[in-house]
């Protein structure tokens, strides 16, 4: 795979650079604001992205099936399946706080294979193959070693702030320090980096393209990503969404974790 790898890794940055070329004007370029309590954009960003990064993948790997936030969001009956977010954090792009990122995330028969994360505003690029390690900016990385409760750096989506179940999910975690974001992306690759210790997505919150990616580049770089029960995260389901919540984390004290929050 790593002729699809280092493919990979190419569009995310040609992708990465067309974003910058949109959040560097004024204008976001909001096309649609899709509803609910909490902010939830379409930009021509995303569909520029989308665009490119579907056009490219189908010219090198043609016979690959492809899911994408925009474009095309159903399973595939191919055994080979790109799952793509033109831009984790499409709030964070608007507001432009550089918390968002391009995923390209490659399943085969619905486990993640390899994983591409750019954040383009932080001219980081994360990319991790199964059995490999993961790296970032080509420099092999590690999650952290910190395994006390206490000390854990938290990753918080600012939908705590708004959503009662989750904010009281995110108090029984009593760390030292949490990080307000709203990018799947941007949390998962600092665990990945050792820069936090763990992150919580609330059930139905978020769909495959949020985390083929940056799944394996935690799970390389030697955490741990699983549903609130302890299963491991599988893609190109028949449905896309996960009804359970999600944990990522550095994998120190995981199963503590599962039995905190159940």
């Amino acid at each position: 795979m790593s002729k699809e790898l280092e493919i990979a890794k190419e569009i995310a940055l040609k992708a990465g650079k067309l974003i910058m070329d949109f959040y560097n004007k004024k204008d976001p370029g909001i096309i649609e604001d899709k509803g609910g309590f909490y902010q939830n954009y379409l930009t021509e960003a995303d569909q520029a992205s989308e665009k490119l990064i579907f056009e490219e993948l189908k010219k090198h790997f043609p016979n690959y099936g492809f899911i994408g936030e925009e474009t095309a969001n159903e399973s595939s009956d191919k055994k080979l399946v790109w799952i793509v977010d033109p831009i984790d954090g499409t709030k964070g792009f608007v507001n432009k706080t550089d918390q968002f990122g391009v995923q390209i995330g490659l399943a085969r028969n619905g486990e993640v294979i390899l994983g591409v994360v750019y954040l383009p505003a932080l001219k980081k690029l994360f990319h991790a193959k199964k059995g490999k390690g993961a790296f970032l900016n080509d420099k092999r990385i590690h999650v952290s070693k910190i395994d006390r409760i206490e000390d854990f750096r938290v990753g918080i989506s600012r939908r705590a702030l708004h959503d009662k179940n989750l904010h009281m999910l995110f108090d029984k975690i009593k760390g030292k320090e949490k990080e307000y974001a709203d990018s799947i992306a941007y949390k998962w690759s600092k665990i990945a980096e050792g820069e936090s210790e763990v992150s919580l997505v609330k059930k139905r919150a978020s769909k495959e393209w949020d985390l083929c990616a940056p799944a394996i580049i935690v799970q390389e770089a030697g955490g741990k990503v699983t549903t609130f029960s302890g299963k491991y995260v599988t893609f190109n389901k028949e449905k896309i969404d996960y009804p359970e919540g999600i944990i990522a984390s550095n994998n120190t004290i995981h199963e503590d974790l599962l039995k905190l929050f159940n």
